[in-house]
């Protein structure tokens, strides 16, 4: 009995004492860093919030409200085996639609064992709709994702129907929309870039332009990893000129290790699983251990 005495008094206490307290008190804040964590209500992206937040998307057209479960599966399932379709939805626009999920996990997964950390710096050269950008954007600290890309629709599909606008706010990722291989910043150097299916798309023409620039940003602590198709019926990269998907072309490794060559970069082939193309890391002379050890270090993974 003396007991529920007690029990009733100490929440009659807590009721009238302890409630309003919780209500007032907010630990570990002032009230003008709590008002700095506010949600806000609409969470659109507008053009207004640009300059506040620092983000780098000159010319990404944005949906003005976040997608919902159901329109993802919707979008999905607009994918069938006509391939006019699926090369107008995302995924299937870089190739066959079915590999776009291993391709995330396949790319992630390379630049990981290859070192990279949450504090490193990557630029994706063609990000396309995200495949890697999806995965490894949570990954990379604010600021850390730069892309180039030609193809703006992709990455606005691919923001709205994978990974969500908001995580513009949360990551700060930087994209050039261009196809002139021009990055968002052009003074920047990064400890990781990645080309995967690009340059089986381009002639040597286009190939030479983009890797003066490509080597501007690039240091001693740098890796480039790249693909190319080095077998089948397509024509030769070396003799072919400009831009050619949905084609693409072969380049046997002589020919790659000359144009490495040419730009005094150290060039080694990796184990490193692709269903079609072959795996690359490219490196500064001056830091060609570093190549040498990923093709000792990178293992083969089958297919499954």
């Amino acid at each position: 009995m003396a007991s529920r005495w007690l029990l009733s008094g100490f929440v009659g206490f807590f009721i009238g004492f302890g409630f309003p307290w919780i209500r007032t008190c907010r630990p570990f804040m002032s009230d003008d860093q709590a008002s700095t964590h506010v949600v806000p209500d609409e969470p659109r992206l507008q053009e207004k919030t640009v300059p506040e937040v620092g983000l780098h998307y000159e010319g990404l057209q944005l949906y003005s409200q976040p997608a919902s479960p159901d329109e993802v599966w919707k979008s999905l399932k607009k994918l069938s085996k006509d391939s006019q379709i699926q090369l107008k939805h995302y995924p299937g626009f870089l190739g066959p639609y079915k590999a776009y999920a291993d391709m995330s996990g396949l790319e992630f997964s390379l630049l990981y064992l290859s070192g990279l950390k949450e504090t490193d710096s990557l630029l994706d050269i063609g990000c396309g709709a995200l495949r890697l950008g999806r995965v490894v954007l949570p990954y990379l600290l604010p600021g850390k994702y730069h892309c180039i890309e030609p193809n703006s629709w992709l990455v606005r599909e691919a923001l709205h129907y994978e990974i969500g606008e908001q995580i513009l706010w949360l990551k700060q990722p930087k994209f050039a929309f261009n196809d002139k291989f021009q990055a968002p910043l052009a003074d920047s150097t990064f400890n990781f870039l990645i080309a995967q299916s690009i340059f089986s798309h381009t002639g040597l023409d286009m190939f030479e332009g983009a890797m003066k620039k490509i080597k501007g940003h690039m240091t001693d602590a740098s890796v480039f990893l790249i693909t190319f198709v080095r077998v089948g019926n397509w024509p030769d990269c070396t003799t072919s000129e400009g831009w050619l998907y949905p084609g693409c072309c072969v380049m046997t490794d002589e020919a790659i290790q000359q144009v490495a060559t040419r730009h005094e970069l150290f060039a080694v082939p990796l184990k490193w699983r692709h269903d079609r193309q072959q795996w690359w890391a490219w490196c500064l002379y001056s830091s060609k251990a570093k190549c040498n050890n990923l093709e000792s270090i990178i293992p083969h993974v089958p297919n499954v």
